[in-house]
């Protein structure tokens, strides 16, 4: 197909503000997703004002947002809270500002009745990291403060080029304790990821798996950490409980590669926390 037409309608498909800020790899893998599914659409391509071309920007649309849509954020509201950030040395003002920033987004939002608790455990399992990988990561770097680290080197990876700018502003207040540094997420090279003490893959795993494990199993693998803490939502996107919280695939494939594993279990999150 040309590429002429595939860019085009890649373009068409980002005019919807909520995917304006995602990576032209991302929206192009859900396009030929969609059009793999549904072949006969290939002969829409280059006519924009069939039904059959809207229908293509549709239904990759849905893919995006099933996908990517429920991590957007007011980006306007987070520079706001950044500046406050950048104004203030109170501890109490510190915290709170955080709180707001982790509440923009709902993976992050979801977690802060327990994140606390959650770097508590986990690190009683691993040890202090002075470094860490997060992958796919939102922003869960803004969870630093809960943490209760000093001179963190942050390795932070996401699909949103926009994300990845906030994350840098962010990192360039925060000063000494941790020296973050914020770039675009790409699994096509796995080897480009940093050594790091710890790994976090927070709801990551399911959204990189569309058929069977293997990429997953493939990047845990070459992960150059050695700790991983991988997470899995035990609620859909809608807020409802499912069915299988754990994933048994998971169990398996770690105990048959050989690492050693624990399991934390909070309300709507489970995290494996993984020795390599």
């Amino acid at each position: 197909m040309a590429f002429m037409e595939m860019e085009g309608i890649i373009e068409k498909i980002k005019e919807k503000r909520e995917f304006s800020e995602l990576n032209d790899a991302l929206v192009r893998e859900k396009l030929d997703e969609t059009l793999r599914q549904n072949p006969k659409f290939k002969e829409f391509l280059g006519r924009k004002r069939s039904e059959g071309y809207r229908k293509i920007i549709k239904l990759t649309r849905q893919k995006l947002h099933s996908a990517y849509g429920v991590f957007q954020k007011d980006k306007g509201r987070v520079m706001d809270l950044l500046d406050e950030l950048k104004r203030t040395e109170n501890e109490h003002e510190i915290f709170s500002i955080h709180r707001m920033l982790l509440s923009s987004v709902l993976s992050t939002k979801e977690r802060l009745p327990f994140y606390e608790e959650l770097y508590t455990k986990i690190f009683a399992i691993t040890g202090w990291p002075k470094s860490i990988l997060d992958l796919g990561c939102g922003f869960n770097p803004m969870s630093f403060p809960f943490m209760r680290l000093e001179e963190v080197d942050y390795y932070a990876y996401d699909i949103n080029e926009e994300d990845i700018r906030i994350l840098n502003e962010y990192f360039g207040i925060m000063g000494d304790d941790l020296n973050g540094k914020a770039k675009l997420f790409k699994f096509e090279d796995y080897t480009e990821f940093p050594k790091a003490d710890i790994c976090f893959l927070f709801k990551v795993l399911d959204i990189l798996d569309k058929k069977g494990h293997k990429k997953s199993e493939e990047l845990i693998k070459s992960l150059k950490c050695r700790w991983i803490v991988a997470s899995f939502s035990t609620k859909t996107v809608s807020g409802k409980p499912m069915r299988h919280s754990y994933r048994g695939w998971m169990d398996r494939m770690l105990k048959r590669l050989g690492y050693e594993f624990k399991v934390l279990e909070f309300e709507n999150e489970i995290f494996y926390v993984i020795k390599k």
